[in-house]
């Protein structure tokens, strides 16, 4: 798949597939490092629009943590 046909459908679907999937342990991997995977993902697109790969970065990082940190 090129980069350019990636959407943000395929990012979610990329992340809801992340957090099914289990870690060296057996146990589902944790919430953050799902979330951090996902963060470079969006660091590898924003380098591909500097490189002019791409017009515009599919991955969108909702930040859900309510507790301010």
């Amino acid at each position: 798949m090129k980069i350019s046909k990636i959407t943000q459908d395929d990012v979610q679907v990329l992340s809801n597939e992340l957090s099914k999937k289990k870690n060296i342990r057996g146990g589902l991997l944790n919430p953050r490092t799902v979330k951090d995977i996902i963060e470079n993902l969006r660091v590898i697109f924003n380098w591909a629009i500097e490189q002019n790969y791409i017009n515009k970065n599919p991955v969108i990082v909702k930040n859900n943590n309510n507790r301010g940190e």
